[in-house]
């Protein structure tokens, strides 16, 4: 709206000024939808990487939370959702939890398999990567150590039981964790590692 006001006052006429929001709007009601469904967002600015690993910023977050799911998701009511995890289970003294996923597929047609998680947290903390948001899997017993560089990636408390269950073991019962997996760098994200 300030790019029609600064327009009216410097560029057009006012009678046509006066009428353009009534053209704005005919035209962009009555024209027919396209059959492709596009997604447009403003960003403030493009996006450094699509990495999940390693966005670091707003425009980066915007679009990689749009393109990689996580084991969960909030709704609009700021409630944790099921996403790629179908069920989870929390051990009794809060410190493990069992992720059981759903069926879902890679845009390639290969399934997505718990190991997919555990590279993609592994590959958040792996030193070489510098993730600026690896301090958020830093709850994953080991997970500091192994991104500081003082431990290993087999010491970090992430792994695949089967193709479709994955287990996370805490440093200690972190109540927020849950929550933490619907954001960076708890997404999924592919390559070998």
């Amino acid at each position: 709206m300030i790019g029609i006001y600064f327009y009216k006052y410097l560029y057009f006429p006012s009678y046509y000024a006066k009428n353009i929001y009534f053209w704005l709007l005919l035209f962009g009601v009555f024209q027919q939808s396209p059959r492709e469904q596009i997604i447009r967002y403003n960003l403030c600015a493009e996006p450094k990487t699509l990495d999940p690993a390693k966005a670091n910023g707003v425009p980066e977050a915007t679009v990689t939370l749009q393109l990689f799911d996580g084991l969960t998701r909030y709704d609009a009511n700021q409630q944790i959702q099921p996403a790629l995890a179908e069920s989870w289970q929390i051990s009794d003294d809060g410190l493990t939890y069992t992720f059981k996923l759903r069926e879902a597929k890679w845009s390639n047609g290969e399934p997505v398999k718990a190991q997919d998680f555990v590279y993609s947290w592994l590959r958040a903390l792996a030193p070489e990567t510098a993730s600026e948001y690896a301090y958020q899997l830093y709850y994953i017993k080991g997970a500091e150590e192994y991104n500081s560089g003082k431990g290993k990636k087999e010491e970090v408390g992430i792994k695949a039981l089967d193709d479709k269950t994955m287990q996370v073991v805490l440093r200690a019962p972190a109540p927020q964790f849950l929550g933490l997996t619907a954001t960076r760098p708890f997404t999924l994200s592919t390559g070998k590692l």
